[in-house]
C-alpha cells in the first residue's frame, strides 16, 4: 500500500512540475507571439510612414510640374495677347491718322 501511496505522490508531484511548465511555456510563447505582434506593427507603421512619403514628394514632384506647365501656358497666352494688343493698336492709330487727315 506504501507502494502504491508513494507511487501516486510521485505520479502527482511529476504532475505538477509538468502542469509549472507548461504554465511557463505558454507564458513564454504568449510573451513571443506578443513581440513579434509588437514587432510586425512597429514594421507596418514604418512601411505606412515610407510610402506616405513617397507619396508626398511624388505630389509635390508633380505639383511643381504642373505649376511649370501653367506657367508657360500663361506666358504663352500673354505673349499672344500682348502681340494682338500690339496689333489693335497699330490699327486704332492707323485708323486715328486717316481720321484726323480726312478731316
Amino acid at each position: 500500500m506504501n507502494d502504491v501511496l508513494e507511487k501516486m505522490m510521485r505520479i502527482d508531484a511529476e504532475c505538477e512540475d509538468i502542469k509549472r511548465s507548461s504554465e511557463l511555456e505558454a507564458k513564454r510563447i504568449k510573451e513571443t507571439a506578443t513581440q513579434s505582434g509588437k514587432d510586425m506593427l512597429k514594421e507596418k507603421k514604418r512601411d505606412a510612414a515610407r510610402q506616405a512619403y513617397e507619396l508626398v514628394v511624388k505630389a509635390n514632384e508633380n505639383a511643381d510640374a504642373m505649376i511649370e506647365r501653367a506657367k508657360q501656358e500663361t506666358i504663352g497666352e500673354c505673349r499672344e495677347l500682348a502681340a494682338t494688343a500690339e496689333r489693335n493698336l497699330t490699327k486704332a492709330a492707323e485708323y486715328i491718322i486717316e481720321k484726323v487727315r480726312g478731316i
